[in-house]
């Protein structure tokens, strides 16, 4: 080995192969590297999981409200609370497949907390007026029992006042932010389709830049 070789190794330092690599130092590159490089918030299929795990939970606690509306949920074989929930269920499906970003994961959050705020302290009616069962008060035991196992309250007090107030908000925020959560979902599909045909030519074009400093690099 001549002495040339030990100080000028042409493999590591020749300015050739540190400055010609366009496609490495070319703004087009370092764009493609942060998307792939991106962490994602949550998958679609993870999201998927913790929206069944929702609607079960929902589900699940107006059972344990002995009124109307559970009688209802369950004559109907189901088909009410597939009802109320086809917004969030349409959402969930929608999905485009891959990442999920922070405002979609922000909406569907939001959309879960006034669904279990509706499912657990939404009244339901009673056969007498001032009766109400809801699911939380007959969970935690709270409010004024009217029967011996504590299912049904008084309407009247201030526990059945703001549990009734509570589900009632919950209903209403649910159904507005499941509306809004779904036109969220649709353009963000809208975007994914618009931009999936633009960035296949860009990495068509990117393969002949790399195949030529691959040449030059080897020549």
């Amino acid at each position: 080995m001549t002495r040339r070789d030990i100080m000028t190794p042409r493999l590591f330092v020749s300015p050739r192969h540190i400055m010609t690599p366009r496609h490495i130092m070319s703004p087009r590159h370092f764009m493609t590297s942060r998307r792939i490089t991106r962490r994602p918030v949550m998958t679609r299929r993870g999201m998927l999981l913790v929206q069944a795990g929702v609607m079960a939970v929902a589900v699940a606690a107006r059972l344990l409200a002995p009124g109307w509306l559970a009688a209802m949920m369950l004559f109907s074989l189901g088909l009410l609370p597939l009802v109320l929930l086809s917004p969030l269920i349409a959402a969930a499906l929608a999905l485009p497949r891959g990442r999920v970003g922070g405002p979609a994961v922000a909406a569907f959050a939001v959309t879960d907390v006034a669904l279990l705020a509706f499912a657990w302290a939404f009244p339901d009616s009673a056969d007498a007026s001032e009766e109400i069962a809801v699911p939380l008060a007959a969970l935690l035991g709270i409010g004024d029992p009217l029967d011996s196992g504590g299912r049904l309250i008084a309407a009247y007090d201030t526990t059945g006042r703001v549990l009734t107030a509570v589900g009632e908000a919950g209903l209403a925020g649910y159904l507005v932010c499941a509306l809004a959560t779904v036109a969220l979902v649709a353009v963000l599909r809208l975007r994914r389709r618009r931009a999936a045909p633009a960035e296949r030519p860009t990495a068509t074009a990117e393969r002949p830049t790399a195949t030529a400093e691959r040449r030059t690099a080897a020549g």
